[in-house]
């Protein structure tokens, strides 16, 4: 449904297997239209501009959760709402201060698995 233009600015990266060169490919991009829960993750991750595509409560939440992502910023799939083009490149272009949250959600991360591991640690004879 994008015009030739917009087609030609789209590079649509799968994963085939080569965990390495997705990965290579994935985090070298300027902006995500992420179709997926984990597409959106490694975005993060890796501090690209996202325009996610809502399918369930589990990206909706995280969302929710991050903040900075309203009605405009992201499609949800499971509403009649049109998807607009116009939207996805002017909300790929929005600055949101999203760094802190994401700083500390990777650093609870880092936390939780260091009690994990000291929890497996206890397990070993």
């Amino acid at each position: 449904m994008l015009s030739e233009e917009e087609r030609a600015k789209v590079n649509c990266v799968l994963y085939n297997g080569d965990l390495d060169g997705f990965l290579r490919t994935y985090s070298s991009m300027r902006y995500i239209v992420s179709t997926r829960f984990h597409a959106t993750i490694l975005a993060l991750k890796f501090r690209q501009k996202v325009f996610p595509v809502i399918y369930g409560d589990k990206i909706q939440s995280l969302l929710a959760d991050l903040g900075g992502f309203g009605p405009d910023s992201s499609y949800d799939l499971r509403t009649d709402a049109s998807w607009d083009a116009n939207q996805v490149w002017s909300s790929l272009e929005e600055e949101r201060n999203l760094e802190e949250k994401l700083t500390e959600w990777e650093e609870a991360a880092r936390r939780q698995f260091l009690k994990l591991d000291e929890y497996i640690k206890g397990l070993r004879p």
